[in-house]
């Protein structure tokens, strides 16, 4: 399991997406989920961030699968929401920052 913050492009925290790898092919793919958390002003800041994040947080299958040297994010019916490389995720078409805290915990 991994975890990380998700923040805006501007390094604001926003909340967690937390990466679980499929036992039968590590590394290649898995789920995931996220977790919008926020101070209570700071949705109201980045209102199309907060609501994309809220809108994940609602679904009850996302997963995900290594492609090249990106990760791509998929909904329930297995159709792309975002695209991560690094440190950068596009998710339905908005931008975050991701934040590694495995070794911070």
């Amino acid at each position: 399991m991994h975890y990380f913050t998700l923040n805006s492009r501007d390094n604001v925290h926003l909340g967690f997406l937390v990466m679980l790898e499929d036992e039968d092919a590590p590394a290649e793919h898995g789920c995931f989920a996220v977790k919008p958390q926020a101070e209570d002003n700071t949705a109201a800041e980045y209102p199309a961030e907060w609501s994309v994040l809220c809108r994940l947080a609602a679904e009850a299958t996302l997963t995900w699968q290594r492609r090249g040297d990106s990760i791509y994010l998929q909904d329930a019916a297995g159709s792309d929401i975002g695209r991560w490389q690094q440190q950068h995720v596009r998710l339905m078409g908005q931008d975050f920052l991701l934040n590694d805290l495995n070794g911070v915990m």
